[in-house]
């Protein structure tokens, strides 16, 4: 899913993320914006009703990857799954915050 201001932005995306396992009740939310935070990344964190947590990260690609290197690293024994998929940038988003 690209639009035109995707393809002018170059190397930056936007994905749409679930991860899931025990992750809610363990600080996932505020490692995550910690983390999203310490490398310039946009976007939302928050819990859903399945006890999975649904993440919006937007910026550069190779730095969304070093984020979920570290997200996978803190959390290696809680995460069970992560499934993204690349969406619409949000040119509106200015910092990432805990839903």
């Amino acid at each position: 899913m690209r639009d035109s201001h995707q393809t002018n932005t170059g190397d930056v995306l936007r994905m749409h993320v679930v991860v899931q396992g025990r992750v809610q009740g363990v600080g996932f939310r505020y490692t995550t914006k910690n983390h999203a935070q310490a490398l310039k990344l946009v976007g939302t964190v928050r819990n859903l009703p399945d006890g999975s947590v649904e993440i919006f990260v937007q910026g550069p690609r190779k730095t969304i990857e070093t984020f979920f290197q570290q997200l996978q690293q803190d959390f290696a024994g809680s995460i069970s799954s992560i499934t993204s998929k690349e969406c619409d940038v949000n040119h509106t988003d200015v910092n990432f915050q805990v839903l």
